[in-house]
């Protein structure tokens, strides 16, 4: 017997920091915010366990340490730094 499987929700259900970036968390898979400059966010995105720490030739800049905070609440995510605001809708 054949069964469907629902699609995997890619509502953000988890926000978590480290030193450097901003991490959310869906049940598809995982965003990563990494500030590379007051003014520049990298953002990435995957569907594994953990972000790749390989070298990717098309990336030549590198993260500066700069001053960042996020909130949430229920409906959205907001990343501010000095000269940027990010907001990400859950949904």
């Amino acid at each position: 017997m054949l069964y469907a499987q629902p699609p995997k929700s890619s509502r953000i259900e988890a926000v978590y920091k480290d030193d450097n970036a901003l991490y959310m968390q869906s049940e598809k898979g995982r965003y990563r915010l990494l500030p590379m400059t007051e003014t520049c966010v990298r953002i990435t995105y995957t569907e594994r366990e953990c972000f790749s720490t390989r070298e990717k030739p098309g990336v030549i800049a590198l993260p500066k340490k700069v001053r960042w905070e996020y909130a949430e609440n229920p409906d959205k995510v907001m990343f501010t730094m000095h000269g940027l605001h990010i907001e990400v809708e859950r949904e």
